[in-house]
């Protein structure tokens, strides 16, 4: 089983989420909210991170997202076998 993760850059990302939970079926799936990504309010049942400096720098709570710092977003990054860009 492949660990992935989608990092999501725009609030309006659709077809990156509808991949991430398709590729849920057969394997392990996570996405990561960066930059205006962390202002999505998408419903999922796949783990969601978001940049805990970009939610800083927006105002936002963090919800049912867990905020990362710089240090654990790149030990998440490490984690995966593989990245996908949104």
């Amino acid at each position: 089983m492949m660990r992935i993760l989608h990092l999501i850059r725009h609030p309006g990302e659709a077809i990156g989420w509808q991949v991430a939970e398709a590729q849920a079926a057969r394997h392990e799936v996570a996405v990561l909210l960066l930059q205006d990504g962390v202002l999505c309010r998408r419903q999922t049942a796949l783990p969601v991170y978001a940049s805990a400096l970009d939610l800083e720098a927006r105002g936002l709570p963090a919800d049912r997202r867990k905020p990362l710092s710089d240090a654990e977003i790149v030990e998440v990054l490490a984690a995966h076998d593989r990245l996908v860009t949104w």
